[in-house]
C-alpha cells in the first residue's frame, strides 16, 4: 500500500472522469516465494508505504470476516497484503506502480496494473462481490471513491484509508467539515472512524496525518443509477457554500423557492440554512422531490 500526496479533486462531468490511462491488465503467475517485496519509494509517484504493525493489526480489525474475495487498491511492498494473504481468501489487487504490479504477479496473485481513478480497471475486475482495503494515494483518493461508488453493489464493505482532512468530508457529511462527495457516499455507505494514523506509521512518512474509516452499504442504498444525477445536483449546490440553500436549489432544479421552503420544513431545514447544513438524509428527500413531476 502506499501514499502519494497531493490535493484532491472531483470530476464536474458525472460521477465518474473521463477515462485518461492506459486500459487494466489481469494477469497471474506462479508465485517465486518469499514474503518481502523490493521496492524502493518512488519520489515520482509520491510513494509512502505503510509500515506500522500495530497499524496494520487494526486495520485487519476492521475487516469483516465474510467469505468475500479482498480487493486490494495499492499494495505498494505488501506489509498489509502478506496478512490479507493468510486469511486465506481470495485476493485480487490494483496496482498502478509497474514495477511492482510485476513483483505481484510473480508472486502469483491476480494483480490489474492499472490506475484506481481510471473505471477502465472495472470491466477486467471478476464479477463477484469484493471487500475493499486500501491506502489510498492523496491525490487520487476521491477520483478512487467515485469509481467506487459508481459500481457500489459491488463493495459492500470498504476499508480505506484517507489523508485526515479528506476523510472528514465522509465522517462528517453535513458539517462544515463535509462535502458533496460525503453526501453522495452516505446516501449509499454507513460511514465509521476506524483509527487515525499518525505520518511516523509510513516510509518515507507524509507530513499529513491519516484517517482510517469504514463503510457498509445501507439497506436503504441509493440505487446506481440515482448517483449521477444526485452528483451532478450537489456540485451545483456546493459551488457557492456561503449562499442560501434554497435559492440555489431552485435555481438548479427549475422550481419555485416557494416550492422548494415546502420541501424545506418536510425534512426539518431551515429557510435561511446554506448547503453546509445539508444532511445526508436531508438531501435525499430534497433530490426526490425535485425529481418529482
Amino acid at each position: 500500500m502506499y501514499r502519494q500526496r497531493g490535493h484532491d479533486c472531483a470530476g464536474r462531468d458525472g460521477l465518474l472522469a473521463p477515462s485518461r490511462s492506459r486500459s487494466a491488465r489481469l494477469s497471474a503467475a506462479q508465485s517465486l516465494g518469499g514474503r518481502h517485496m523490493v521496492a524502493r519509494a518512488k519520489k515520482s509517484l509520491g510513494q509512502h508505504f505503510l509500515v506500522d504493525g500495530g497499524v496494520i493489526e487494526q486495520i485487519l480489525g476492521a475487516v469483516p470476516a465474510q467469505p468475500e474475495p479482498i480487493l486490494e487498491i495499492g499494495p505498494g511492498r505488501g506489509a498489509l497484503t502478506e496478512r490479507l494473504r493468510e486469511q486465506q481468501r481470495p485476493l485480487v489487487l490494483v496496482e498502478k506502480d509497474a514495477d511492482l504490479a510485476t513483483q505481484w504477479r510473480a508472486r502469483g496473485i491476480e494483480t490489474l496494473e492499472a490506475d484506481a481513478a481510471d473505471p477502465a480497471w472495472l470491466d477486467a475486475l471478476p464479477d463477484r462481490q469484493f471487500t475493499v482495503v486500501s491506502n489510498l494515494p492523496y491525490n487520487a483518493a476521491t477520483a478512487i471513491v467515485r469509481v467506487l461508488l459508481s459500481r457500489w453493489p459491488r463493495f459492500p464493505v470498504m476499508v480505506l484509508m484517507f489523508q485526515r482532512e479528506v476523510a472528514q468530508r465522509f465522517s462528517e457529511a453535513g458539517s462544515r467539515l463535509g462535502g458533496p462527495l460525503g453526501v453522495l457516499a452516505a446516501l449509499v455507505y454507513r460511514v465509521r472512524t476506524v483509527l487515525d494514523v499518525p505520518p511516523g506509521a509510513f516510509s518515507p512518512p507524509p507530513k499529513v496525518q491519516s484517517r482510517v474509516l469504514r463503510f457498509d452499504v445501507r439497506e436503504d442504498a441509493a440505487p446506481p443509477e440515482d448517483l449521477d444525477p444526485a452528483w451532478r445536483l450537489l456540485l451545483q449546490l456546493f459551488q457557492r457554500r456561503r449562499a442560501r440553500l434554497d435559492r440555489a436549489l431552485a435555481n438548479a432544479v427549475g422550481r419555485s423557492r416557494g416550492e422548494v421552503q415546502a420541501w424545506f420544513r418536510e425534512c426539518g431545514l431551515r429557510e435561511d440554512a446554506r448547503p453546509d447544513h445539508l444532511s445526508p438524509e436531508q438531501f435525499r428527500v430534497l433530490f426526490h422531490r425535485s425529481r418529482a413531476a
